[in-house]
């Protein structure tokens, strides 16, 4: 199992990542990323409070 700090800094990662790609596509591939990569971190948030919550 993977441990807190491991969620903590992918989420950052992928924020900073979903950031970045405003630049270079185009508007709807822009926001079909930036979702695909919200639902992730939302995963990830979801790993991090189970995670949290079992401590």
């Amino acid at each position: 199992m993977k441990s807190l700090s491991y969620y903590e800094s992918l989420i950052q990662e992928l924020i900073a990542l979903q950031r970045e790609v405003a630049n270079g596509f185009s508007d709807d591939e822009r926001m079909a990323i930036q979702n695909a990569i919200g639902q992730i971190i939302i995963l990830a948030k979801k790993q991090l409070n189970e995670l949290k919550n079992e401590n």
